[in-house]
C-alpha cells in the first residue's frame, strides 16, 4: 500500500511500517523496488520475514537511527542478498538474522561495498555473512554485533571483510577466506577462530579469546600484520604460520608448547607472553626491536636452544650445560646467560653460536662460562656474537 511521506521527514525517504496505512510499504522489497538510487528506505520497528535483494544507492535505515545509538528493534529475518557493482549503501539499526544460507550475501558480479551501522548480524546453523562475489566486493560493519554458533564469515570469491569497533562471537566454527582479499579488524571484541587461506589479516588495538583452539591459522602469501592485541587461546596455539607474520605491541596467553607455531616467518617486537608459554617456533623467527620490558625470561634445566623472544636466560642445572645462541639474530640482538646455581666453575656452561662465532678473548664457534654465579651477555653485531 503507499500513501504520502509521513511529516516532517524528507521526501526522498521511504517509509515502512508492518501495520498497513502508518507507512508508504508494508514490506522492505516492495520499498526497495520502488526506491530509487540516492533514497533512504525507513523501517519502524518490527520483524520482517523477507528475503532481499538490495539496490545499489538505496540505504535502510531503522526509524529514528542515527547509525550509531539506537538499540536494533528492526529485524529482518532472511538473507539480504547484493549482486550490484559499485558503491551499493549504508546499513543502520538493524538486525539481520538468518537461519538459512546466511544472513548477509555479496554474490554474482558485486564489486561494491556495503556498510553496516550499529547493526547486529546474526545466524543459527550457517555462516553470518558470506561473500562468493567475483569482484572485489567488501562488508565494512562499525559499531555492530555479529553473533552466530557457526562461521562469522565464509569468502571465497575476490572480497574481504573490515570490523571496526564491533562485538564479534562465535563458536569455534572456523570463520574462512581462501580469497585474496584482506581481513582487517580495529578496536574490537573477538570471540572465534580464523583459517585464512589466502587473505591477509590486518588487525590492531582487538582482544581475541577462544577456548582451546587456535585463533590465526594464517596462509597468505601477502603482508600479514597483528599490532596492539591480547590473544588468548588456551592450551592451544594462539597463532600458526605458514606463511608469514608481522607482529609488535602485542600480548600472548596460552599454555600450549608453542605460543606462535608453524612453518613460516614471524618478525616479532613488543611481545608479552603471559600464560606458561613464551615459545615461538615458525620455522624463522626474527626480532624486529630489542625492546627489554617486552622480552621474556626463562630458566631451563639443562641444554636449551635461545629463542629470538628470550632476554634472560637462567641455567637452573647443576650439570654440565650446553646453550645454544638463535640460528638467524638481527644485528642488535642480545641475550643474557647466567650460572643460577653457582656451579659453572665445575660444570661448565658451553654457548654455541649455531653457525655464528663468538667474540670472546679469541673468536670461536663456543664459548665456556666457567664462573660460578657469572653472566654474559652476548651481542650479535651483524657477523658475530660479541661478549660482554
Amino acid at each position: 500500500m503507499s500513501i504520502s511521506p509521513v511529516s516532517g521527514l524528507q521526501a526522498a525517504s521511504i517509509i515502512v511500517d508492518p501495520t498497513a496505512g502508518k507507512g508508504n510499504y508494508t514490506t522492505i522489497a516492495a520499498a526497495i523496488t520502488a526506491a530509487s538510487s540516492g533514497q533512504t528506505i525507513l523501517i519502524k520497528s518490527g520483524t520482517y520475514a523477507e528475503n532481499l535483494s538490495l539496490k545499489a544507492g538505496v540505504n535502510l535505515s531503522a526509524f529514528g537511527s542515527d547509525g550509531k545509538n539506537v538499540p536494533c528493534h528492526v529485524i529482518i529475518s532472511g538473507t539480504a542478498t547484493c549482486t550490484t557493482a559499485g558503491t551499493v549503501a549504508t546499513y543502520s539499526g538493524i538486525n539481520f538474522t538468518s537461519t538459512v544460507t546466511a544472513a548477509i550475501v555479496m554474490s554474482g558480479s558485486a564489486t561494491g561495498t556495503i556498510y553496516l551501522q550499529n547493526c547486529t548480524v546474526s545466524s543459527t546453523g550457517v555462516p553470518s555473512i558470506i561473500i562468493t562475489a567475483a569482484g572485489d566486493a567488501r562488508i565494512t560493519l562499525d559499531n555492530c554485533n555479529v553473533i552466530t554458533n557457526h562461521k562469522i564469515f565464509e569468502i571465497s570469491g575476490g572480497g574481504g571483510i573490515s570490523f571496526y569497533q564491533c562485538v564479534v562471537g562465535s563458536s569455534t566454527v572456523a570463520s574462512t577466506s581462501s580469497s585474496t582479499g584482506g581481513i582487517r579488524i580495529s578496536y574490537t571484541y573477538w570471540t572465534g577462530i580464523f583459517s585464512l587461506t589466502n587473505a591477509f589479516i590486518s588487525a590492531d588495538h582487538s582482544f581475541f579469546i577462544i577456548t582451546d583452539s587456535t585463533i590465526f591459522t594464517i596462509g597468505s602469501s601477502s603482508t600479514n600484520t597483528i599490532d596492539f592485541c591480547e590473544i588468548k587461546s588456551g592450551t592451544a596455539s594462539a597463532i600458526s604460520v605458514s606463511t608469514n607474520l608481522t607482529i609488535s605491541d602485542s600480548i600472548i596467553q596460552s599454555s600450549n608448547t608453542n605460543a606462535i607455531t608453524g612453518a613460516g616467518t614471524v618478525v616479532f617486537s613488543g611481545l608479552s607472553f603471559t600464560g606458561t608459554s613464551h615459545t615461538i617456533n615458525t620455522t624463522t623467527q626474527t626480532n624486529k626491536f630489542f625492546i627489554p620490558g617486552a622480552m621474556n625470561t626463562v630458566l631451563p634445566a639443562g641444554d636449551y636452544t635461545i629463542l629470538g623472544s628470550d632476554m634472560f636466560v637462567g641455567a637452573t642445572s647443576s650439570a654440565a650445560r650446553a646453550i645454544t645462541l638463535p640460528a638467524s639474530p638481527v644485528a642488535g640482538q642480545q641475550h643474557i646467560v647466567k650460572d643460577i646455581t653457582g656451579s659453572a666453575g665445575t660444570n661448565n656452561i658451553t654457548v654455541s653460536g649455531n653457525g655464528s662465532n663468538i667474540l670472546g678473548a679469541t673468536s670461536a664457534a663456543t664459548y665456556v662460562m666457567n664462573v660460578n654465579y657469572g653472566s654474559t651477555t652476548f651481542v650479535y653485531t651483524g657477523t658475530v656474537w660479541a661478549v660482554i
